[in-house]
């Protein structure tokens, strides 16, 4: 498990360098870690520009251009087609272009996770230090654009007090707010760079002569450097967060990798879906043991997973996948712009889980009501697309920040209108895209209103920084791994391997 690794890693380092401070490799792997965070410019605030430009303006294009294509209502003529392909074949060239001249930061942290692939221990402590430097630099200089960005608001109220020229405060304010959000500068902002030179290598292989045998080198190495974090417990970008794309090729290399180092194991995917803000990080980090990024304020983006080894013999799969996703009605959108990012949110992130956690904060089930109805309309639309999706999946419903013990008994008649409305639903969803049999939501998500259902009180007891964590919301958290994995993982016949996931990825994508 993840935090375990971590503790392992921090405690066995710390003790190997009191007890044996002539250990080589483990001081080479610190040395090696603290230069390269050197090379990163201090004067300048958003160095992503500067040293992961791939996933900037060029992936973008790409992006809203094979989005563009794949939407039959967007692009009707070959010409069309072709013209926007032609403008995805520019973009991968420009990045390729770029590759060549890669900053000295990216290609020497590629350098030494490459020297250290073949140990471990080395490259489990030289990933730690590079996120512990850049999470060390990202709070620093957050820190200071928040500050500036509040100054600056505070300047702007002032100016429409004394009905003063607010133009250029107010064009200050959007400067500061702009050098906010492009301050952090984390490690899945590295990978997701890789992810992004193997594409931009593959894609342009088959039609750019004269390729660098170091270059050609990148899209072998970068997929095992991913593989190789991931089984040592760092998650895996699956989709975009800024562009709202999953980069199918690098997901599927580095998977295959994955199968490469462990074999075709069986899988028991479990993912989660609610509102921002609502604790779904905080809740996987307790039921898995992981350490999925979680803060005031820090909400995820984009769609992560993480191997979870399991006992062998106890079960019937080797690995639980855990899938964390970016909240639902995001302040980062709006109208219509809201409307279809979480519709695809929603429909992607349940059909990645074999089990899904729905995350409602407080009692009220209302909330994600419009997004199981969403789910309901695509899963029968992916269906009839491709017939051999099988997205019969099973629902998790847990409330949180309910305090009242006696909640499960009481709302026992709310829960039965609940499924109800449910049931209406699934029967008028299968009407719509004529599909017969459907008469209730279960026939689509497996889901038991009695024992499918979970309350829990607040993580703390008391107001932080200096609250204790909550024993309830941790026995709650106990009983519902129990039902994961003694109840809906034990319904299931069959298990899909790596390279099934590496399909079902596909497949549901390519058909949102």
């Amino acid at each position: 498990m993840r935090n375990l690794f971590s503790t392992r890693i921090v405690v066995e380092t710390d003790t190997d360098f009191k007890r044996n401070k002539d250990s080589d490799d483990l001081r080479k792997a610190r040395e090696k870690a603290t230069d390269v965070l050197k090379l990163i410019p201090k004067e300048v605030i958003d160095v992503k520009k500067l040293i992961t430009p791939l996933q900037g303006e060029p992936w973008h294009i790409w992006s809203e251009n094979s989005k563009i294509i794949n939407r039959a209502s967007k692009c009707t003529s070959p010409q069309e087609r072709s013209s926007y392909q032609e403008e995805m074949k520019k973009q991968r060239q420009l990045q390729l272009k770029t590759v060549a001249n890669m900053h000295e930061f990216m290609q020497m942290t590629i350098d030494i996770f490459e020297e250290f692939l073949n140990n471990d221990h080395c490259f489990g402590v030289v990933t730690e230090w590079i996120k512990l430097m850049l999470n060390d630099r990202s709070r620093t200089v957050t820190s200071n654009c928040l500050a500036r960005y509040q100054s600056d608001c505070q300047t702007l109220e002032l100016a429409k007090g004394v009905n003063k020229d607010i133009s250029e405060a107010e064009e200050q304010v959007k400067k500061s707010k702009s050098n906010l959000n492009s301050a952090p500068f984390r490690f899945e902002h590295l990978m997701r760079e890789c992810g992004q030179i193997f594409e931009s290598i593959e894609t342009c292989k088959s039609y750019e002569d004269g390729m660098s045998s170091a270059i050609e080198m990148l899209s072998t190495t970068l997929p095992k450097i991913a593989a190789k974090l991931l089984l040592l417990g760092e998650p895996l970008e699956i989709l975009d967060g800024d562009t709202t794309h999953v980069p199918l090729m690098w997901v599927e290399a580095v998977l295959y990798q994955v199968k490469q180092l462990i074999h075709d194991k069986k899988l028991l995917s479990i993912s989660v879906v609610g509102l921002q803000s609502s604790g779904k990080s905080t809740l996987l980090n307790t039921l898995f043991g992981l350490q999925f990024a979680v803060n005031a304020g820090r909400c995820t983006s984009g769609v992560f997973m993480q191997l979870v080894p399991v006992s062998k013999g106890n079960y019937g799969f080797d690995y639980i996948v855990v899938f964390d996703t970016e909240g639902l009605r995001s302040q980062r959108y709006d109208g219509t712009g809201e409307l279809r990012h979480d519709n695809m949110l929603a429909t992607f992130v349940i059909g990645l889980g074999d089990i899904t956690i729905v995350n409602v904060k407080g009692e009220n089930t209302s909330e994600v009501k419009d997004i199981l109805q969403i789910a309901v309309h695509a899963f029968l639309r992916l269906k009839l697309v491709n017939k051999k999706l099988n997205l019969k999946q099973s629902c998790l419903f847990i409330h949180q920040n309910v305090s009242d013990a006696g909640a499960i008994s009481k709302m026992l008649e709310e829960r039965q209108i609940f499924v109800q409305s449910l049931d209406e639903m699934a029967k008028a969803a299968a009407e719509q895209e004529d599909v017969a049999d459907i008469q209730t939501f279960s026939q689509v998500i497996d889901f038991d209103c009695e024992k499918n259902v979970s309350y829990f009180s607040d993580l703390w007891l008391g107001d932080p920084p200096m609250a204790p964590v909550n024993p309830g919301y941790c026995k709650r958290v106990g009983e519902v791994r129990n039902t994961i994995l003694s109840n809906l993982a034990s319904k299931r016949k069959t298990y899909l391997t790596i390279t099934d996931t590496i399909t079902r990825i596909k497949d549901i994508w390519n058909g949102i």
